[in-house]
């Protein structure tokens, strides 16, 4: 009698996405930071901007006043939650992609997910995909944050509370999401660069916080630097923003009264980082060592 062939060992799986999905689920770190932005956007957002209209309004011009409480409105919340992404959101989705891809190169596990399985570009590549619903639940909390705050503040000023627009909401959604992704993309690039947290988080809070606020303060001081000014990831984030109707009494962009044609031209420059940012993290993957 002849012995039953033994079973092939199962093969990996090429783009091992649910395990990628699964081991960022674990991550406790993530959703610590995540709790940290919700609880920023409430207090920077919502409750630091309730506290400005009602010591400014009386000391305001009648339409900076209205356009405050306007925004203020939880009616309002597709333009007030876009507001919420630029600078301090986006450096914490930045944060959060060195978090997701610098952590198995802390951990030392990197060596591991790179040798074993699927193979390094199916693993970056996984781990970058996740990175897509990571962002969309962290765009959703937002959104979900600022409206519940802005129907706490809205009886203390008298505001109606009225229930907004599907589309602008939406298209809200969709800004915050490309936002927080294209940071996060390029975190997580640097991670990979620096094959680890520490110079990664470092090298990109210095240019998110500081390298392009002095940029974008020396375009506003010379205008003719404007046109090429559009490249940068602030300025992109900003008019974004801005042409959702963002800051409609307090703008952060380098053009205040940015269309939606402006919004278009940011959204393509924060695409074309995006797209950028994850080809240097797989040519860097699969080209380097593993260290």
């Amino acid at each position: 009698m002849t012995a039953p062939p033994m079973p092939s060992p199962p093969r990996p799986a090429r783009f091992p996405l649910r395990a990628a999905w699964s081991g960022l689920m674990r991550q406790r770190s993530i959703w610590a930071l995540i709790g940290v932005w919700l609880a920023m956007t409430a207090g920077f957002g919502v409750v630091l901007n309730a506290v400005l209209y009602g010591s400014m309004r009386e000391t305001l011009s009648p339409e900076d006043a209205d356009a405050m409480r306007a925004g203020l409105e939880p009616g309002a919340i597709s333009q007030f939650a876009a507001g919420a992404m630029p600078f301090y959101g986006a450096a914490m989705a930045l944060l959060i992609g060195v978090v997701v891809v610098g952590g198995e190169y802390r951990a030392g596990t990197v060596r591991w997910l790179y040798t074993q399985g699927p193979g390094r570009l199916a693993v970056i590549g996984a781990q970058l995909v996740a990175l897509v619903g990571l962002f969309a639940i962290m765009a959703l909390a937002t959104l979900a944050v600022d409206w519940v705050g802005l129907v706490v503040v809205a009886p203390v000023f008298d505001m109606p509370i009225a229930a907004p627009a599907v589309g602008p909401v939406i298209v809200s959604l969709a800004g915050m999401w490309l936002t927080a992704l294209v940071h996060g993309l390029i975190g997580a690039a640097l991670a990979v660069l620096a094959r680890g947290t520490v110079w990664a988080l470092a090298g990109g809070l210095v240019w998110v916080l500081a390298v392009e606020t002095a940029l974008v303060a020396l375009v506003r001081a010379v205008p003719a630097l404007g046109g090429p000014a559009h490249g940068l990831l602030a300025v992109a984030t900003s008019n974004l923003a801005v042409a959702r109707g963002a800051y409609p009494w307090w703008p952060n962009a380098v053009d205040a009264a940015a269309t939606v044609a402006d919004g278009w031209v940011g959204a393509g420059v924060l695409a074309a980082w995006g797209i950028v940012a994850t080809a240097v993290a797989c040519v860097a993957v699969v080209r380097r060592d593993v260290a």
